[in-house]
């Protein structure tokens, strides 16, 4: 592998609809003519992109949960999760201060609820996944694992759980906005800006060698890092004036013009 390209995949790799267009499928495979691999990096938890990986054709890690989890061909490279006892008292506190916001558990490959709400039901539907109901006990068993919390709700509310969480739990955890209604919950140390690190290093890619393509404000981070950092048109302005290129939206296959530019810029340092 030469090259390493590091994607997001909502409001990225996928389009409005949350599917692969072609040019995105034929695109991904050019690169891989190439020896360039892709690697994506999501909130989501695994299954909500193995259907995509194969899709893509793809055998190299994946990253989900922002990169507390990533795995390849089954097996685990690296797995960080949130302190559990100040997972579960994050969640009681939203719980009681914030009963109108929906939380959301994930544990390795597992999606826990405590009850199926209109948000639980819209994000099942976009990941084509489904979510487990929790109960209290299996809450507190003793060797319940939290990888990422996924806060969802109206605008309003979730900016006031965010300055909520950063004033409680600063320097324990790490609060970051995926979209303006979902507020994404790790450890500390777990990041996409991490995770590429820790896959560049294990993978023998240099820094330089490595681009990074997102559209939110949890992308920034490696957009910033990466030799060649891509923002979408969709994304906030903040994070296309970091941005290296600034490709097309997601509507209109920004992610796969983005790479032909990339496998042009290739082509020329080679000729």
């Amino acid at each position: 592998m030469k090259f390493l390209v590091f994607s997001d995949v909502d409001g990225t790799l996928l389009n409005e609809q949350h599917a692969l267009d072609d040019s995105t499928i034929q695109v991904v495979n050019d690169l891989s003519q190439q020896d360039i691999g892709v690697i994506l990096a999501s909130a989501r938890p695994v299954q909500a992109m193995q259907g995509i990986y194969q899709q893509l054709a793809l055998n190299t890690p994946l990253v989900a949960y922002n990169g507390a989890l990533i795995i390849q061909d089954g097996h685990i490279l690296f797995s960080k999760n949130i302190l559990t006892n100040l997972g579960i008292e994050l969640i009681e506190l939203v719980r009681a201060r914030f009963p109108k916001i929906s939380v959301n558990i994930y544990s390795y490959q597992d999606w826990f609820v405590f009850e199926k709400d209109t948000w639980v039901q819209q994000e099942e539907a976009i990941t084509a996944t489904k979510s487990q109901l929790l109960d209290y006990h299996q809450l507190h068993a003793e060797n319940f694992i939290i990888h990422k919390l996924l806060f969802m709700g109206e605008e309003e509310e979730i900016q006031a759980l965010e300055v909520f969480c950063n004033q409680e739990f600063a320097g324990a955890m790490d609060f970051t906005r995926s979209k303006a209604t979902y507020l994404e919950c790790v450890d500390n140390q777990v990041s996409k800006l991490a995770a590429l690190k820790f896959l560049a290093n294990y993978l023998a890619i240099p820094q330089q060698r490595c681009l990074a393509i997102g559209d939110n404000y949890n992308d920034l981070e490696m957009i910033c890092y990466a030799g060649i950092g891509v923002a979408m048109k969709n994304s906030p302005l903040a994070v296309q004036q970091k941005a290296d290129w600034v490709t097309e939206s997601n509507r209109n296959a920004g992610f796969a013009l983005a790479m032909r530019k990339l496998l042009a810029k290739m082509g020329t340092e080679e000729s």
